[in-house]
């Protein structure tokens, strides 16, 4: 009985992880997850173009699945390549309380950051600790204009959270307008006191997100409604 208890135990921890989709996420191991700053993964930015991916100061996409059912969520990046400091917060921590994909589509950085390479650093807060995940950037100018493909939100379970663990995480951390008005939507951000220096970039979701959630709820619904009326004519 007591090796039943302990491999379940251990299977449970194997599944306590996170995948970052987009921007692509450094290689790294599900077991060290919870080692900071990156889950575990060396950084190293090299010549090879295909390791980092463009990240649109003006607004991009941030996109991941959770394997947690309830958790909190900080977003940030830095300039310093070796992950070590410096921390910005980019995007109000968030907690999701419900499985699902999650993405949020227009996350905004300093605009001094366009030309330089980075590190975005996504990391989750569940009961059972802290899990990390990077990803080595191309900060560039301007606003993404296409949708990432991982970009997709399949729960509505969203609302802004205040998580100390979380902000402890952030350099030089200042208030950011984390509003109770955003719950339940996957939204945009619009940056304002963004700095070069390790700060919180205060943000809240725009009707971009509002929009993209409702578009996702019409869909589902005009679907469901079709079925409907297809399963009423065959009978």
């Amino acid at each position: 009985m007591k090796s039943f208890f302990a491999l379940f135990a251990l299977s449970s921890l194997a599944l306590a992880h996170f995948d970052l989709e987009y921007p692509d996420s450094v290689d790294g191991n599900d077991n060290a997850m919870d080692q900071a700053p990156c889950g575990g993964a060396t950084i190293s930015f090299t010549d090879d173009a295909d390791d980092v991916t463009d990240f649109f100061v003006g607004g991009d996409a941030i996109a991941l699945t959770p394997t947690h059912p309830r958790q909190n969520w900080l977003f940030r990046a830095t300039l310093d390549k070796t992950a070590s400091g410096n921390w910005t917060q980019i995007y109000p921590i968030f907690e999701q309380s419900e499985l699902g994909t999650i993405c949020m589509p227009r996350v905004t950085v300093p605009d001094e950051w366009a030309g330089q390479q980075g590190v975005i650093s996504v990391a989750a807060s569940a009961s059972d600790g802290l899990l990390f995940s990077c990803a080595l950037v191309r900060f560039v100018s301007g606003t993404s204009t296409r949708t990432p493909e991982d970009c997709r939100n399949t729960t509505t379970s969203l609302s802004f959270s205040n998580d100390s663990t979380l902000s402890a995480l952030v350099d030089n951390n200042a208030s950011s307008s984390n509003s109770s008005s955003g719950a339940s939507s996957t939204g945009s951000s619009s940056s304002s006191s963004n700095s070069n220096s390790g700060s919180t970039s205060t943000s809240s979701p725009s009707s971009d997100g509002v929009s993209l959630l409702g578009q996702s709820f019409g869909m589902m619904i005009s679907a469901s409604v079709g079925a409907l009326l297809v399963a009423v004519t065959l009978v």
